[in-house]
Order: structure tokens, then sequence, then C-alpha cells
């Protein structure tokens, strides 16, 4: 079902679930039909490089870089009290990107 048919029978809110991988045309795609993309990041070295090469393609798109698709990171599995938290703020504001916050470890990763 496409975002417009969704819009159509009344849905004010859509969200979509990418694969992390996705880039060019499908990730432009995506970002034509969306007002926000939220990043979720664990606080890997791996995780932020891999992170950061999606974000900068994203940050270069026109949809995004004229601020009609805003954009942010999410900290992954981490304690909001903790360096790994700070770590992967510091990170994001050094990129220039919105940090949002952390969503911690919980049991539902595991179910």
């Amino acid at each position: 079902m496409l975002v417009a048919d969704l819009a159509a029978r009344g849905a004010t809110h859509v969200v979509l679930d990418t694969p992390g991988g996705m880039q060019g045309f499908e990730l432009a795609k995506v970002v034509m039909s969306a007002d926000a993309v939220v990043m979720p990041v664990c606080n890997s070295m791996f995780d932020r490089e891999s992170a950061a090469a999606c974000l900068a393609e994203l940050a270069a798109m026109p949809r995004v870089a004229s601020g009609r698709c805003a954009l942010g990171v999410v900290g992954m599995r981490l304690d909001a009290r903790t360096k790994g938290a700070e770590t992967l703020r510091l990170w994001a504001e050094d990129l220039k990107f919105n940090f949002l916050g952390v969503l911690r470890e919980t049991q539902s990763y595991v179910r």
C-alpha cells in the first residue's frame, strides 16, 4: 500500500522501518515522501561509521537539505546516564546531526 493511499484513508502518521543498508535511488524514494527520518545507531565504531555514511547521503538529498524532511539520530540499547550515550551524543553533534536521545536495552529487543 502506498503512503498516499494511507493518507486518503485517514492515517496521520506512517512509520517505515527500512533495511539498514538502503542507499541510492531506493533511499531517495523513501525520503521523497518522508517528513522525518530517525536513524537508530548503536555505540560501536562500526555502527557509527556506517551510520555516518548513510547520514551524509541523506543530508545531501534535496528534501533533507532544504529542511522539508527532518533528520535525527537515536542511540540504541544504551542507558542515557552512561559514557556510551555521551559518546554517541557528541559524535552526532560533531557531525551536525540532531541527537534525539537513547532507547535503553530491554527484554523487548529479545522478544
